[in-house]
């Protein structure tokens, strides 16, 4: 049975290469071509791949959700899934550069949370993680103690670190189109227990981040959906925009995503994320999820620019300087 999977997914991931995406980060009109030396005290956003995102100041550092071991393709579609250690030690170590305070989880998902309880306990301190109440039971299988899982409750969270403000908005998750999304998407009353698979990571209340910073703001969304009015009257510089699986939606969907969880924060800049294929590992360039899981960011992103705000794709390790919105480095 198990030679007999591995042969169908072999023959899937064949299919699927074949008629992979436009890569949005070959088209040079998308790309941040001014880079500026960095600037003491300048709150910079790194871009891990997918939806994570590091943030920081030079003092403080904030990580949008927790996903760098990117496990393969047959991990993730029929197997087991569980962070790399020696991953997490080579881009969060003493030696890496990088310093992180809190963490915050837009949702549950693997691809969201699966690196957040190790990254919480693994350096000699215990690291926040501010998340929704179902991502408990995620924490507690990795054996990490309650008390550094921030419950956030559907009123969502104001929260200062630092010289930072954060705020999780109460926002929507995409609708699913596949059955292991679905899956991943049902209710779970039991605890969890190791080993977990993708399903393993249910999804509960979706949150949107506001981050201020010095009368400079960005926000998060780490799901193509929003909830109208849920960012009550903030506003935003730079707006991350997930965008995955938005493709195949219809476009009054696409439109409401766009209006109430994009353009009601007035930003300056869109930056769309969670477009890359995420069972690629980082040490490889980034390309789009192969179809049908994701159906041409392209789309999704072209008619982001047909607004009057400007679009722009991030590669893996580039960082963004809030205030200027080039790349620094």
């Amino acid at each position: 049975m198990e030679h007999r999977n591995f042969l169908l997914l072999l023959l899937f991931s064949l299919a699927l290469s074949a008629c992979a995406p436009v890569n949005p980060l070959k088209d040079e009109s998308l790309r941040i071509k001014l880079t500026l030396p960095p600037k003491t005290g300048e709150v910079t956003i790194e871009f891990l791949g997918n939806s994570t995102l590091l943030i920081t100041d030079g003092k403080t550092g904030l990580l949008i959700d927790g996903f760098i071991t990117r496990p393969g393709r047959r991990e993730t579609l029929l197997g087991h899934i569980s962070p790399n250690t020696r991953l997490l030690r080579d881009y969060f170590g003493p030696s890496s550069g990088r310093k992180v305070d809190a963490i915050f989880i837009g949702h549950n998902h693997a691809d969201h949370s699966l690196d957040a309880p190790l990254l919480s306990g693994m350096f000699h301190r215990r690291i926040p993680i501010y998340a929704n109440s179902e991502y408990g039971k995620i924490h507690r299988a990795f054996g990490q103690p309650k008390s550094s899982h921030v419950a956030v409750k559907a009123a969502g969270l104001k929260k200062e670190i630092g010289r930072f403000t954060v705020r999780m908005v109460k926002s929507a998750h995409i609708h699913p189109r596949f059955r292991f999304q679905h899956a991943a998407n049902e209710e779970n009353d039991e605890q969890l227990t190791l080993p977990l698979s993708f399903n393993d990571f249910k999804d509960g209340d979706t949150f949107a981040i506001h981050i201020s910073h010095g009368g400079k703001a960005l926000a998060v969304t780490t799901s193509a959906a929003a909830i109208p009015g849920q960012w009550q009257g903030l506003k935003a510089d730079v707006v991350f925009a997930g965008i995955g699986l938005l493709g195949p939606e219809p476009e009054e969907t696409k439109k409401a995503y766009f209006e109430h969880g994009l353009l009601a924060l007035k930003p300056k800049l869109i930056v769309p994320i969670h477009w890359d294929d995420f069972t690629k590992p980082l040490s490889k360039p980034l390309r789009p999820a192969p179809l049908p899981l994701l159906d041409r960011p392209m789309r999704t992103i072209n008619l982001l620019r047909y607004g009057n705000v400007p679009v722009r794709v991030m590669d893996r390790f580039d960082k963004l300087s809030l205030t200027r919105r080039h790349l620094v480095k």
